[in-house]
């Protein structure tokens, strides 16, 4: 572990690099927030994925490195690049993407998994793709996992009316369970927060190092309120939802 960098990531089972706001689906599913998102095109610079990736090479980070949060990671055709840095950086940590595949095929599927990636998740959303994604998973293998009937989880958080209960006590693992870093170049609180209302410093003009120094203790004090279920934020008392351990 490189001293100069203390480890903030005690509390973390996966960090979220949101590579851009772009979402293949998105024209095809305007409830979801990405179909708001994309129309910014906001597109994370490869010096701030590096940056960060040094950073978690620095302290030894072994865990989950995920490219998602709203976006689709197959979108970015730098992904294999990113995923054979994040394996050189961060030999320990597991490397999963998550995919709606509209993008995927065998070829690129065993591209992926080359260049580092440790599962591919297909998140199934309509039952005429289904034969083509166990067509992939048989050629390719067991890391290969396919979601079917995803249609009745698909996201609708754009059309989601706010909760509005202030006195909501449900605890919450945010925002340092899953951490999450938006192609806005922010540290986000939650995936579910995706207009980004609260947000941590600026990897645009702060490198990551620096970002988490300063930010760090009102991450902690935020995650530990959220654990008791204490809500001081708008945006977390005007939601119901009890964030997962990992999404």
């Amino acid at each position: 572990m490189n001293k100069s960098h203390p480890n903030y990531f005690h509390h973390t089972r996966r960090i979220a690099i949101e590579l851009s706001s772009m979402c293949p689906f998105a024209p095809r599913h305007p409830k979801c927030a990405a179909s708001r998102l994309q129309q910014a095109k906001q597109i994370l610079p490869a010096t701030i994925v590096h940056d960060v990736l040094s950073y978690l090479g620095d302290v030894n980070y072994s865990r989950t490195i995920a490219w998602h949060c709203l976006n689709d990671p197959l979108c970015d055709p730098r992904l294999s690049e990113f995923l054979k840095a994040a394996r050189q950086k961060c030999p320990e940590a597991k490397l999963l993407i998550w995919t709606n595949g509209w993008y995927l095929n065998t070829a690129l599927a065993k591209e992926l998994l080359d260049a580092g990636a440790h599962k591919i998740r297909i998140s199934c959303y309509w039952s005429e793709d289904l034969a083509r994604f166990q067509q992939i998973r048989k050629q390719v293998g067991r890391q290969i996992r396919v979601l079917h009937n995803q249609s009745a989880k698909m996201d609708d958080r754009l059309t989601r009316p706010p909760d509005g209960r202030s006195t909501n006590r449900i605890s919450c693992y945010a925002p340092l369970r899953a951490f999450t870093i938006r192609a806005s170049g922010h540290i986000g609180l939650c995936p579910l927060d995706w207009q980004t209302r609260v947000a941590f410093g600026d990897l645009h003009q702060m490198s990551f190092a620096d970002v988490l120094k300063a930010h760090y203790p009102a991450l902690l004090q935020l995650h530990r309120d959220l654990l008791r279920g204490v809500r001081k934020l708008p945006v977390c008392q005007e939601c119901a939802a009890r964030m997962c351990k990992v999404w």
